[in-house]
C-alpha cells in the first residue's frame, strides 16, 4: 500500500506567509515510511499545506480544505501568487515483492501538480497534474525549482522541465481516472478531505444516525463500490424492465380476487343470462316460426297460384284430351270406314272376280256349247257337202233355185242384222239413260244421305241440347238459388260475401296486430315493472341491509369493553365528538407499552443469542476461528482445543481454572496442543493470512510451572464464569425472564389487537356513517323504497289483469276468425259449385238457341226431304220405264235370234239393191220369199227325183242354221272364246259334257262365293254408312279425323284401329285421371286456401317477432309446413307449437325477472367490492369499466369480464414468468452481494487490535450480535429479495451506491434478510468505546464519548475500514493510499494512551498516520519517531512588490529506545 514518504511544496502563500522550496520528509532518510507528524503553530500554513497536499489527489476546488473549513469564503487562487507557479510534489513509496538483492524493495510514485495563477485575469488558473515513476525527479525538480521560478515564463519553463519525465494531464476527470488506475483510491483521500473539514474532524465524519446509515457507510468502504454500482445499475435496468412488476403483482392479486367476485356474480348472472337466453331462444324460435310462416305464406301463395295454374292446365288438358279422344274416336270411325271401304272394295273385287269367274265359266261353258254347236255345224256341213256332192250332177237345174234361196236367205239375215243393230243401238241408248238415271239416283241418294246426316246431326244436337238443358236446369235447381236469381248473380253475391269476409278477416288481423302490440306493450310494461320491482326490492334489501349493518356495527361498538371504558358508559354514541380522539390516545399508550416490552425482549434475545453462539470457553473470535482452521487442516479436537475448555475439562473446579487463567491470561486464553508433537505440527503450518493478532499455542503444564505475568490482572469476581455450566445457567435464566416477558407481551398484544380492532370498528363506522342524520336518512330511504315496491306491485297486478283481458280478446278474435274461415270454406264450396255449373253449363243460352235453330232446321229438312222423295219417285218411274224398255229390247233381240234360226244363213253376196230390198222388206216377207224359194227348190228336186236328198239337204241346212243361230246368239251373249271353241270343237261330246259338268259345279261354287261376298259387301256397306253417319256427326261437332296419309297408305289398318282403340283407352283413362286430378286440385285449392288463412293468422300472432334464420336454425323441430302430407293439419300443429313457445317465452320472461332481482342484489354486493381503493389502483380500467355497467349490461358481459380478468391475470402471470429469469438472475446477484457484504461484516468483527495496545489489546473494534444463515434460509432469503425488489419497483427507488452514502444497496438487503430470518431490525453492530474500561461497546448510532474517545474510535474504525478495503480485492498488488492525513487530531485528542492506540492499530493494519497539528504536547509528539516542524524563519521575501514571511521546515528525530 502507498505510504507518504515526503512531499515538496513551493510558492504557496497564506496571508503574509509564504512557503518556498518547502521540503517535508515524513520519515528519516533511508527508512521506510512510518507515522509522521507535521507541527506548525497557528498561522504557519499548517492547514494550507494540508489543503495543497490533499488537492493533489482531489483537485476539485470545491473540495479544497481551506474552502471547506471557511464555509466557502476561501478559494484556491487566494493561496497562489499571480504570475508565479506553485508546485506540489509528493513522493509515495510502496513495498514491492522481495528480490534477490532486497528483502523489502521499495517502489516510488511521484504525484504532483503545477498551479499557475495568471496575472490580470482574476480567477484564471492553469493546473497540470502529473505522475512519475522516477524517484530522482523529486530531488531534481526541488533543486531546479528556484531557477525555474525565476524564468521569464516560469510556468512554461517548469512545465517543459517536467514534461519528458512525467505523465500529465490538465483534466480533473482524466486525473481522477489516472489515479484510480494507479490504485490511489480517490475515495479514501476524499474521506480524508471530509475529515479535514474541521480540526479533528474525523470524529465528526464517523457519526451515524442509526445502524443502517453506518452499515451503508461501512459496506461502501469495504466492498467494491464499482461492483455494487454495477449491480445497482443492473438492478435498475432489470427494474426498468420489471418496473411494472409490483404493479403487475398487485394487479395479478387484484385480478384473481376480482375474478373470484366476478365468478360469484357470473354464477348468478349466468342464471339470469340463461333465463334471458331462454327468452331470446324462445324469441328466436318465434322468429324462426315467423320466418317459416312467412315462407309458408309465400309458399301457400305460390301453391295457390300453382294449383290454379294446375287447375287451368288440367282443364286445358282435359279439353285437349277430350278433343284428342273425340278425334281418336273420329279417327277410329274414319279408319274403320276406310277399312270397310277397302273391305267393300275387296269384296267388290271378289264379287267382281267371282262374277268374272262366273262369267268366264259361263263363257267357257257357252264356248263349250258353242264348240258342240261348231262340231255339229261342221258335221252337218259335212253332211250337207255330202248331199250337195250327191246333188252336184243336178246342180244345173237346182243352181238358180239355190241361188234364189241363197239370196233370200242372205237378205233375211241382212235385215235381221239390221234389226239387231237397231235393237243394239236402242239398248245402248237405254243403258245410257239408265246410267244417267242411276247417276241422278245416286246424287239424290247422296243428297238424301246428307240430309239424313244433317237431320241426324240436328236430332243429336236437339237431344244433346235437351239433355244438357235438362241437366243444367236440374243442377241449377240443386244450387239453391232464389227464384229468378241467375247463377252469375249468385256468383257475384258470393264474391261480395267473400270480399266482405276477407275484409272482416283483414280487420280482425289488423285488430289482432294492434292487440298483439298492446299485449307486447303490456308485456314490456310488465317486464319493466318487474325490473323496477327487482330494483326496488334490491333498494329495499340494500337499505335494510345497510340499516342492519349500521345496527350491527353500533351494537358491536356498544358491546366493546374498550370503547365502553373510554366512553364511560355501555350505550355510547359513536358520533360522540371526542370519542375517536380518546380511543386514539388509548391506543397510542398501549402501543408505547408494547413497544417497550418488545425492546426488552429484543435485548434479551440479543444476549441469549450471543451466549448461544459461544460454543467454547474461548472468548476470542480469532481463537475460535483458528481452532476451526486447525481442525480443517487435520487436527482432531482431542489434539487441539481452547485452553479454557481444556482447563475446565481437566480440573473441573472453576477456582483452579481461574488461577490458571489469571496467572497468564495471554497464554490460557489461547490454544492448547495435546503434546509437543502436535505443537511441532502446528508450528510447521503457514500462518493464515486472515489472522490479525498473535494467538498462543502451548502444551499443558501444571500450575506451578506457570509464571505469573507482570502487571495487574483484572479478574471476574465470580470464578464460575469459567465453568461450562455458567453459559447454560445464564441462558436458562435469560430464557425464563424472556418467557415471562413474552407471556406478558402476548397478553398485552392481544389487548392491543382488541383495542386496534375497536379503533378500526369505530373508524369504519364513522367513515360509513359520518353523522347521525345519515342514519336517519337510511330509514327514510327504506320507507320510501318499500312504498315504491308496493306501487310497482300494484302496477304489475294491473298489467297482469290487462294481459288477461287482452288474452280473452285475442281468443274472441281467433274464434271469429275461425268462424270466418269456416264461412269462407262454405262460400268457396258454393262458389266452386256455381263456377263448376258455369263452367259446365255456361252455354245454356247457346244450347237453347241451338235447340230453336235445330228445330227450324228440321222443318227445313222436312221440305227438302219431300223434294228428295218426289225426285226419287220420279226417278224410280223413269228407271222402271227404262228397265221395261230394256226388257222389251232384250225380248226383241231374243225374237230376232229366234227368227234367225228360221232361215239358214246364205252365202250369197248381196249387192246394194238386194240389201236395199232386204231393208225395205220386213223379216216375215223375206222369210216368206225364202220359203217360196225353198218350195220351188223342193219342187225342182221333186221334179228331179232328188226330193228326199234335197229334203235332207234342206233339213240339214235348217238344223245347221239353227245351230249356227244358236252359236251366233251364244257369241253375242257370252262373247265366246273362239280359240276355246275351236279347241273344244275337235273334242268329243263326252269330253265336252264332262268339262261342262265340271264347269257347272265350279259355277255353282262361284255363284255361292259371289253370294257370300255380296252379302258381306252389303253388310259392310251398311256398317260403312253407319260409320259415315258417325263421322258426319263428329264433323257436325267440329271434330274431323286427322289420320295421316302414311297411315292410310298402309294396308294394315287394324293395327292403326287397334292403336286408336288403345289410344282411346289411354285417353279415356287419362281423361278419368284428369277428372280425378281436377277434383283433387279443387280439393287442394280449398286446402291451400284454408292453409293460407291459418298461416296468415299465425303470422299475425307473431308479427312482432322479427323473422330469423341463421346457421343455428332450426332451434326447434318445427313441423314441416310446406313439404308435408297435410299442410292444414301441419299448420294447426305448428300454431299450437307457436302458442306453446309463446307460453314458454312468457315463463322465461318471468324467470328472467326473478333472476334479475337476484342478480341486482349480487350486483350491489359487487359494487361495494369495487369501491376498494387498492382494487381501483390496481385495475382502474377494469373497475371503471365495471362501474360503467349496470346490473343488466354487466350480467350480459360477466363471462367476458371474468375471461378478461382471467386473461389479464394469465397475461400478467405470463409477463411475470418472462421476467422471472431477470428476477432469478438479479436475485442471485443480490444474494451473492449480500453474502459478500455479510462476510465483510463478519470479517470486520473478527479483526482485533494488537495485544500491545493498552487496555484494548485483543479487543475487536467492531462487534455484531446477529448473523445470517444463508444455508438454512436461502430460499426464504430469495423470496425476501424478490419481495424487496417488488417494493423497490413499486416505490420506484433503488438504494444508493456512491461514495457519499456508501453501499446502501447491500446494507438494506442485509437488514431485509435479517428481518426475514430473525424478525430483528438490527444486527446490533457495536463499536468499541475507547474509555478507561476497554470493555464497553456502544451502538454505532450512539455518542462514542468525549472528543478523544470519539476521535480514537474514529481512527480505529478508519484503519479497520482501510485495511478491509485493501483486502476486498484480494490481490496483493493492490496499492491503496495507506496514509491518513489529519488536521490537528491532537487538538481534540492529546491523551497519549489514545494516541498510542491509534498509532499501534494503524501500524498493525498497514496504515500510516500523518498528523498536522499545532499542539505542542510533548508526550503526544513523543510517540512519533520523526517530526517535521514549520516555522517562520524571520526572513522577508518580496515578490512583485509584496512582502511575505518566509516559512522554514525543520526535522526532529526521536531515537528509539
Amino acid at each position: 500500500m502507498y505510504r507518504l514518504s515526503r512531499f515538496f511544496i513551493s510558492d504557496v502563500a497564506a496571508g503574509e506567509n509564504i512557503v518556498q522550496n518547502g521540503y517535508f520528509p515524513i520519515c528519516r532518510e533511508g527508512e521506510q515510511a512510518d507515522h509522521g507528524v507535521l507541527f506548525a503553530q497557528n498561522g504557519s500554513c499548517k492547514t494550507t499545506l494540508l489543503s495543497f497536499l490533499l488537492s493533489a489527489f482531489c483537485p476539485e476546488q470545491r473540495r479544497f480544505v481551506q474552502h471547506l473549513q471557511s464555509g466557502g469564503d476561501k478559494s484556491l487562487d487566494q493561496y497562489l501568487i499571480p504570475g508565479r507557479p506553485a508546485v506540489v510534489l509528493i513522493n509515495l513509496t510502496v513495498t514491492a515483492e522481495p528480490t534477490l538483492f532486497e528483502a523489502e524493495p521499495e517502489e516510488h510514485l511521484l504525484v504532483g501538480q503545477l498551479i499557475y495563477r495568471h496575472k490580470g485575469a482574476a480567477g484564471k488558473i492553469d493546473r497540470i497534474y502529473f505522475t512519475s515513476r522516477e524517484e530522482t525527479l523529486f530531488d531534481d525538480l526541488r533543486s531546479a525549482w528556484p531557477d525555474l521560478s525565476s524564468e521569464e515564463k516560469p510556468f512554461t519553463a517548469a512545465r517543459e522541465y517536467i514534461a519528458p519525465r512525467v505523465t500529465s494531464t490538465t483534466s480533473q476527470r482524466d486525473w481522477e481516472e489516472h489515479l484510480e488506475k494507479l490504485d490511489l483510491d480517490p475515495w479514501l483521500v476524499n474521506r480524508q478531505v471530509d475529515f479535514a473539514r474541521s480540526e479533528g474532524g474525523i470524529k465528526d465524519a464517523f457519526k451515524f444516525r442509526n445502524e443502517e446509515e453506518f452499515m451503508g457507510f461501512f459496506l461502501g468502504c469495504v466492498t467494491d463500490l464499482d461492483v455494487a454500482a454495477k449491480l445497482r445499475e443492473t438492478a435498475l435496468q432489470s427494474m426498468e424492465k420489471m418496473r411494472h412488476r409490483p404493479e403487475k403483482k398487485a394487479r395479478l392479486k387484484a385480478a384473481w380476487g376480482l375474478r373470484e367476485k366476478l365468478s360469484e356474480f357470473e354464477a348468478i348472472s349466468g342464471k339470469w343470462r340463461g333465463a334471458g337466453e331462454d327468452t331470446d331462444a324462445f324469441r328466436m324460435r318465434l322468429g324462426e316460426a315467423h320466418r317459416l310462416l312467412t315462407m309458408a305464406k309465400a309458399a301457400a301463395a305460390d301453391r295457390g297460384k300453382e294449383v290454379a295454374g294446375h287447375i287451368t292446365e288440367a282443364t286445358e288438358s282435359h279439353d285437349a284430351v277430350t278433343l284428342r279422344l273425340n278425334r281418336t274416336r273420329a279417327n277410329a270411325f274414319y279408319l274403320e270406314s276406310v277399312k270397310f271401304a277397302r273391305e267393300e272394295k275387296r269384296l267388290k273385287e271378289q264379287v267382281d272376280a267371282a262374277s268374272e269367274a262366273y262369267a268366264a265359266g259361263r263363257r267357257e261353258q257357252a264356248s263349250l256349247r258353242g264348240a258342240g254347236l261348231v262340231a255339229k255345224i261342221r258335221r252337218m256341213s259335212a253332211q250337207i257337202d255330202d248331199r250337195e256332192t250327191a246333188l252336184s250332177d243336178k246342180d244345173d237345174a237346182l243352181a238358180p233355185v239355190r241361188e234364189q234361196i241363197s239370196v233370200r236367205s242372205s237378205q233375211y239375215h241382212h235385215r235381221l242384222a239390221s234389226d239387231r243393230d237397231e235393237a243394239a243401238k236402242e239398248r245402248l241408248r237405254l243403258k245410257e239413260e239408265q246410267q244417267a238415271a242411276g247417276s241422278k239416283r245416286r246424287t239424290i241418294e247422296a243428297e238424301a244421305e246428307a240430309l239424313a246426316s244433317e237431320v241426324e246431326t240436328a236430332r243429336n244436337t236437339l237431344t244433346r241440347c235437351t239433355t244438357l238443358i235438362d241437366a243444367a236446369e236440374t243442377s241449377r235447381n240443386a244450387l239453391g238459388l232464389t227464384p229468378g236469381q241467375a247463377p252469375e248473380e249468385a256468383v257475384e253475391g258470393l264474391k261480395a260475401d267473400q270480399a266482405q269476409h276477407a275484409s272482416r278477416r283483414e280487420e280482425i288481423i289488423a285488430s289482432l296486430e294492434d292487440l298483439y302490440l298492446e299485449m307486447e306493450e303490456s308485456k314490456q310494461l310488465w317486464k319493466g315493472r318487474q325490473r323496477d320491482l327487482a330494483e326496488g326490492e334490491s333498494a329495499v334489501r340494500q337499505a335494510a341491509e345497510t340499516l342492519d349493518k349500521e345496527k350491527t356495527a353500533r351494537e358491536a361498538l356498544q358491546t366493546n369493553r374498550h370503547l365502553a371504558t373510554v366512553a364511560g358508559c355501555s350505550d355510547l354514541s359513536p358520533h360522540q365528538p371526542d370519542l375517536a380522539s380518546r380511543v386514539a390516545e388509548m391506543l397510542q399508550r398501549k402501543r408505547n407499552a408494547v413497544a417497550e416490552q418488545n425492546h426488552q425482549r429484543f435485548t434479551l434475545d440479543d444476549e441469549i443469542e450471543r451466549l448461544s453462539t459461544t460454543e467454547t470457553l474461548a472468548v476470542d473470535a480469532d481463537t475460535r476461528k483458528l481452532l476451526a482452521w486447525l481442525q480443517e487442516e487435520g487436527f482432531s479436537p482431542a489434539d487441539i482445543k481452547a485452553f479454557p475448555d481444556y482447563l475446565a475439562a481437566e480440573y473441573g473446579d472453576p477456582q483452579v481454572v481461574a488461577r490458571f487463567l489469571e496467572k497468564d491470561p495471554g497464554r490460557f486464553t489461547g490454544i492448547m496442543a495435546k503434546d509437543a508433537n502436535v505443537l511441532e505440527k502446528v508450528r510447521a503450518l503457514s500462518t493464515p493470512a486472515w489472522l490479525t493478532r498473535p494467538v498462543v499455542i502451548s502444551v499443558p503444564s501444571s500450575l506451578e510451572e506457570v509464571a505469573r505475568c507482570e502487571g495487574h490482572v483484572l479478574a471476574p469476581a465470580d470464578a464460575s464464569v469459567y465453568s461450562p455450566s455458567f453459559i447454560e445457567t445464564r441462558i436458562t435464566e435469560l430464557k425464563a425472564r424472556r418467557a415471562a416477558l413474552v407471556e406478558a407481551l402476548v397478553s398485552e398484544q392481544a389487548v392491543l389487537a382488541e383495542m386496534e380492532h375497536a379503533a378500526r370498528l369505530l373508524s369504519a363506522y364513522l367513515e360509513q356513517y359520518p353523522d347521525e342524520s345519515g342514519v336517519q336518512a337510511l330509514e327514510g330511504r327504506l320507507t320510501e323504497a318499500a312504498q315504491r315496491v308496493e306501487e310497482i306491485r300494484g302496477e304489475i297486478a294491473r298489467a297482469e289483469e290487462t294481459q288477461k283481458v287482452l288474452l280473452a280478446e285475442e281468443n274472441r278474435f281467433n274464434g271469429e276468425v275461425k268462424g270466418i274461415t269456416e264461412a269462407e270454406a262454405e262460400l268457396t264450396r258454393r262458389m266452386q259449385q256455381l263456377v263448376g255449373w258455369q263452367t259446365q253449363y255456361g252455354e245454356l243460352a247457346a244450347w237453347k238457341q241451338s235447340l230453336i235453330d235445330e228445330n227450324r232446321n228440321l222443318s227445313a229438312f222436312a221440305g227438302r226431304k219431300t223434294d228428295i222423295r218426289e225426285s226419287r219417285e220420279a226417278l224410280g218411274d223413269e228407271m222402271t220405264r227404262l228397265v221395261e224398255l230394256l226388257a222389251r229390247n232384250e225380248a226383241s233381240v231374243k225374237r230376232l235370234d229366234e227368227k234367225a234360226e228360221l232361215v239358214p244363213q246364205g252365202d250369197a253376196l248381196l249387192d246394194e239393191d238386194q240389201k236395199q230390198e232386204a231393208r225395205e222388206m220386213d223379216l216375215s216377207a223375206l222369210a216368206s220369199l225364202y220359203a217360196d224359194a225353198l218350195e220351188r227348190e223342193r219342187r225342182v228336186a221333186g221334179e228331179l227325183g232328188i226330193e228326199t236328198l234335197a229334203a235332207e239337204l234342206t233339213e240339214l241346212k235348217a238344223k245347221r242354221q239353227k245351230e249356227a243361230a244358236e252359236l251366233e246368239r251364244s257369241r253375242r251373249e257370252y262373247d265366246l272364246d273362239e280359240a276355246l271353241v275351236e279347241a273344244w270343237a275337235s273334242h268329243t261330246d263326252a269330253e265336252r259334257a264332262e268339262r261342262v259338268e265340271a264347269l257347272a259345279a265350279m259355277l255353282e261354287e262361284t255363284l255361292e262365293q259371289k253370294g257370300a261376298f255380296a252379302g258381306k259387301q252389303e253388310g259392310i256397306l251398311r256398317e260403312k254408312q253407319r260409320l259415315d253417319l258417325e263421322l258426319g256427326r263428329w264433323k257436325g261437332r267440329g271434330v274431323t279425323p286427322d289420320v295421316s296419309a302414311d297411315t292410310l297408305e298402309t294396308e294394315a289398318l287394324d293395327a292403326a284401329i287397334e292403336g286408336c282403340a288403345v289410344e282411346g283407352s289411354q285417353l279415356r283413362e287419362e281423361l278419368m285421371d284428369l277428372e280425378t286430378r281436377q277434383t283433387q286440385l279443387k280439393s287442394k285449392a280449398d286446402m291451400v286456401k284454408t292453409w293460407a288463412t291459418s298461416l296468415a293468422l299465425g303470422t299475425a300472432r307473431i308479427k312482432d317477432y322479427s323473422p330469423v334464420w341463421d346457421e343455428d336454425s332450426p332451434r326447434r323441430e318445427w313441423p314441416e309446413l310446406v313439404a308435408c302430407a297435410n299442410p292444414v293439419v301441419a299448420a294447426e300443429v305448428f300454431l299450437k307449437e307457436v302458442e306453446e313457445v309463446i307460453r314458454l317465452e312468457a315463463d322465461a320472461v318471468a324467470e328472467t325477472v326473478r333472476q334479475h332481482r337476484v342478480m341486482s342484489a349480487a350486483f350491489d354486493r359487487l359494487q361495494v367490492s369495487l369501491s376498494d381503493e387498492k382494487l381501483k389502483e390496481a385495475l382502474p380500467a377494469v373497475v371503471d369499466e365495471l362501474r360503467r355497467h349496470d346490473a343488466e349490461t354487466l350480467g350480459a358481459q360477466s363471462t367476458a369480464m371474468v375471461a378478461t380478468c382471467r386473461d389479464l391475470a394469465e397475461n400478467i402471470e405470463s409477463d411475470l414468468a418472462r421476467s422471472e429469469k431477470f428476477v432469478g438472475s438479479l436475485i442471485g446477484m443480490m444474494l451473492q452481494h449480500v453474502k459478500e457484504c455479510h462476510q465483510k461484516l463478519l470479517t470486520a468483527t473478527r479483526i482485533t487490535m494488537p495485544d500491545d495496545v493498552f487496555i484494548y489489546g485483543g479487543k475487536a473494534i467492531l462487534r455484531c450480535s446477529r448473523r445470517l444463515d444463508f444455508t438454512r434460509h436461502e430460499e426464504a432469503f430469495r423470496e425476501t429479495i424478490d419481495n424487496w425488489l417488488h417494493e423497490l419497483i413499486e416505490a420506484n427507488r433503488m438504494p444508493e451506491v456512491n461514495a457519499r452514502t456508501g453501499n446502501m444497496l447491500g446494507a438494506e438487503l442485509m437488514y431485509r434478510l435479517l428481518h426475514a430470518a430473525t424478525g430483528k431490525s438490527e444486527f446490533a453492530v457495536r463499536l468499541l468505546k475507547c474509555d478507561d474500561t476497554g470493555r464497553r461497546y456502544e451502538q454505532v448510532g450512539k455518542d462514542l464519548g468525549s472528543g478523544g474517545e470519539a476521535l480514537t474510535t474514529a481512527v480505529l474504525l478508519y484503519a479497520l475500514l482501510t485495511s478491509m478495503r485493501q483486502k476486498r480485492r484480494n490481490r496483493k498488488e493492490d496499492r491503496l493510499p495507506a496514509f491518513l492525513i489529519a488536521d490537528n487530531p491532537l487538538g481534540v485528542c492529546n491523551r497519549s494512551d489514545f494516541l498510542d492506540a491509534q498509532l499501534k492499530v494503524a501500524r498493525a493494519m498497514g496504515i500510516q498516520c500523518v498528523y498536522f497539528t499545532g499542539i505542542n504536547d510533548t508526550e503526544s509528539l513523543g510517540l512519533f519517531e520523526h517530526r517535521v516542524a514549520v516555522r517562520k524563519s524571520g526572513k522577508r521575501v518580496q515578490i512583485d512588490g509584496v512582502d511575505y514571511n518566509h516559512l522554514e521546515v525543520i526535522e526532529q528525530n526521536l531515537e528509539r529506545a
